[in-house]
């Protein structure tokens, strides 16, 4: 039974938000340290428990409010307090999800965000430190990686698609930091951080669409990665003082050209 129960919640894939657990961890201990004013220790419990059960599909899962309120000794009501004061400070996200067979209100998708940089000048030098003392935030094994290679639609400046490939079943968040680390190499946290942030508030309309939730979320990675390779060429031209403003000029432009390629699709 509880295999089965497993194997019915890899559609929490689609919601998947970081690489593997070692990055789970990493930003989970962000989000702790930069909120130390801001949450007491009830409000931790929570954050930390959510995280636990999301390492599966790293920074997704799927918790009742029940099942969380019976861990810190709660009532319901006050443990929807406590989300909602999570979701406020950015730390994690909601998605309402409705039972597939009988069509009520399910359990709650409770997405840990990527720790979002404020500061565009933060040294990258005591990432692996903090990557390691992180790594004892949850306890869950880390799963396998699936090896298989699946075509990914690549958008190109002339409107025409080329054949890329990823690991079948790659989040976003894995393709930014793939396209990113390229250009930066493997110190490149804040970046990643801040471009995955400028991704997921320019796309939050089209990503809550049935489309580009499912078959289409293959053609947003490719306007991303599209975006972030452009952005890089252009920083050896030009100087860029502000990175992610000019990414979010660039990936704007990608998803104009991918709106007005689909209206055009549809002889709107």
């Amino acid at each position: 039974m509880q295999e089965k129960r497993r194997s019915n919640m890899k559609y929490l894939t689609d919601f998947q938000q970081f690489a593997d657990k070692q990055e789970l961890n990493f930003h989970v201990k962000r989000h702790l340290d930069a909120t130390t004013d801001d949450i007491n220790a009830t409000d931790r419990q929570v954050f930390k428990f959510i995280a636990r059960y999301a390492v599966k599909y790293a920074g997704a899962s799927h918790l009742k409010v029940a099942t969380i309120a019976e861990y810190i000794e709660r009532t319901d009501r006050a443990t929807r307090n406590i989300l909602a004061k999570l979701e406020r400070l950015g730390m994690i996200a909601r998605v309402s999800r409705n039972r597939p067979k009988t069509g009520g209100r399910g359990a709650n998708i409770i997405i840990i965000k990527p720790f979002l940089e404020l500061e565009t000048s933060e040294p990258t030098s005591g990432l692996t430190s903090e990557r390691a003392e992180a790594d004892n935030l949850t306890d869950a094994k880390e799963p396998a990686t699936n090896s298989e290679k699946e075509p990914l639609r690549k958008l190109a400046k002339n409107n025409t698609f080329v054949t890329n490939t990823y690991p079948t079943g790659v989040s976003t968040y894995s393709a930014v930091k793939q396209a990113i680390t390229t250009f930066l190499g493997e110190d490149s946290q804040p970046t990643i951080s801040r471009l995955y942030g400028v991704y997921l508030g320019q796309t939050k309309p089209l990503r809550a669409t049935e489309y580009y939730s499912t078959e289409g979320k293959a053609e947003l990675i490719s306007a991303v990665i599209t975006a972030i390779q452009e952005t890089f060429k252009a920083t050896k031209r030009i100087p860029i003082r502000n990175l992610a403003g000019y990414f979010n000029g660039v990936l704007s432009n990608k998803l104009d050209d991918l709106m007005a390629e689909a209206m055009q699709a549809t002889g709107l």
